[in-house]
């Protein structure tokens, strides 16, 4: 399996979601899910964070746009917690790592 390098970004509107339930049964290396919300009402570019079926919160505003895309072109991306800061704020202590498998 090849994999590349392809962004990170730290999770976005954690605290709303079910990123505290879950923030210390997270690892660094983790496997999350990106599920795009086209529907959302708020924004066509929304996608979800999932570990397992707890919704973490967003991938950020600034980061949608071409990963949704790419995600519904179903582009192999990988999705990996990569830093975690269990006690800081919220809006930084989840970082998530992209990687594209060609």
């Amino acid at each position: 399996m090849n994999i590349e390098y392809l962004d990170d970004f730290y999770i976005a509107g954690a605290k709303y979601y079910q990123l505290p339930w879950v923030l210390n049964e997270l690892k660094i290396g983790d496997n999350v899910t990106l599920k795009p919300q086209p529907d959302n009402k708020y924004d066509d570019n929304a996608i979800e964070i999932y570990h397992q079926n707890y919704k973490l919160g967003f991938v950020p505003r600034n980061d949608n746009q071409y990963l949704a895309k790419l995600l519904i072109a179903n582009v192999n991306l990988i999705a990996k917690v990569s830093v975690l800061r269990l006690y800081s704020e919220q809006y930084n202590q989840v970082k998530i790592t992209l990687y594209l498998q060609k």
